[in-house]
């Protein structure tokens, strides 16, 4: 019998050894962005209800979303980190019978373990989503795509593992935003969008983070090349991101899925496809 090499052994005895390489490789070649090791870290309690708190009103839509879906049994959300949201997802909802939860370290997944979630260790749109085809009802990815470098692979993959039929819910910032029309009359980058570099930027609105920022017709088309039928567009904000007035002027524009800060795209996946 063929002896396992201390490399293989190693990555026998813990598992998550692959992954972090698999991290580290991709972190280094740019794939996730400079800051994306951030993302695999554990969230304490109180950084975890500021994000919370900042993304109420998406939460709230995803959750009135998803009361509308019919057969929301198996639900999964990507990038759930230590899994607050997901649970709340599932209490909030009703009917979900399971909530997986994928992220991109171990760490934070011990935690969501704990709050009932079903946990898969996954570097999206770098690697094979690790479960079987057909599995999902519902796939949430909110506000994911836009830090990835290769989003081709990442819808191949969610169509993959979403059931005929089945709803994939896709939250990401929109470049067309408003105010961000403002700010380039007045010579200055665009909120959310990629840096010039990786690491560092002049101006702090932009996002280091992100790779893939564009308007709501580059996504559609995006979606329906990977045969995702759009379902439904709806715009939302981030009511503590502006001051008055231009906050009043937000809430009113984010009706307008164009002009709105972000956007909840309602994806299905054709009853005619198994894969």
């Amino acid at each position: 019998m063929e002896q396992l090499s201390t490399t293989q052994t190693s990555q026998l005895e813990n598992p998550g050894s692959q992954t972090q390489t698999l991290l580290q490789t991709s972190i280094a070649a740019g794939h996730l962005g400079a800051n994306a090791i951030e993302y695999s870290k554990e969230m304490s309690d109180e950084e975890e209800h500021e994000q919370f708190e900042w993304a109420s009103q998406k939460i709230s839509l995803l959750i009135e979303t998803l009361k509308q879906i019919p057969n929301r049994k198996r639900v999964a959300d990507i990038g759930c980190r230590t899994g607050g949201q997901a649970a709340y997802y599932k209490a909030q909802a009703g009917e979900i019978t399971e909530m997986h939860g994928f992220d991109i370290s171990e760490a934070p997944l011990e935690v969501a373990k704990r709050a009932g979630i079903l946990t898969h260790v996954w570097v999206s749109g770098e690697s094979a989503c690790p479960v079987e085809d057909n599995f999902f009802d519902v796939i949430i990815a909110g506000d994911i795509i836009e830090h990835l470098m290769d989003t081709d692979v990442f819808l191949q993959e969610l169509r993959r593992v979403l059931r005929p039929g089945g709803y994939l819910l896709i939250t990401t910032p929109n470049i067309a935003w408003w105010w961000n029309r403002l700010r380039l009359l007045f010579g200055k980058v665009p909120a959310n969008i990629a840096s010039v570099s990786f690491r560092t930027s002049l101006d702090p609105a932009v996002d280091c983070k992100h790779l893939r920022v564009s308007v709501n017709s580059e996504w559609l088309y995006l979606f329906a090349q990977h045969n995702y039928e759009c379902v439904s567009i709806t715009g939302y904000n981030y009511p503590k991101l502006l001051r008055w007035p231009f906050n009043f002027f937000d809430h009113l524009l984010k009706r307008v899925p164009s002009l709105a800060h972000s956007n909840l795209f309602v994806l299905r996946k054709p009853l005619s496809q198994s894969c």
